[in-house]
């Protein structure tokens, strides 16, 4: 994530890395606001957790 970006989403610094590092998650609205700036559905951005069936 670029600086700008980081200053589009309006979060300091510390908290985009903490979200890059998997040490925190950003809630829905966070994510919607990620998903405008690099112009992909938010779903993109959703991992399950839930184990694929074979």
């Amino acid at each position: 994530m670029q600086k700008m970006d980081i200053l589009k989403l309006g979060k300091s610094y510390n908290m985009v890395n903490s979200y890059l590092q998997n040490r925190q998650q950003p809630r829905l609205e966070v994510l919607m606001r990620i998903a405008k700036i690099f112009d992909i559905d938010v779903k993109e951005l959703i991992v399950s957790n839930k184990e694929k069936k074979k």
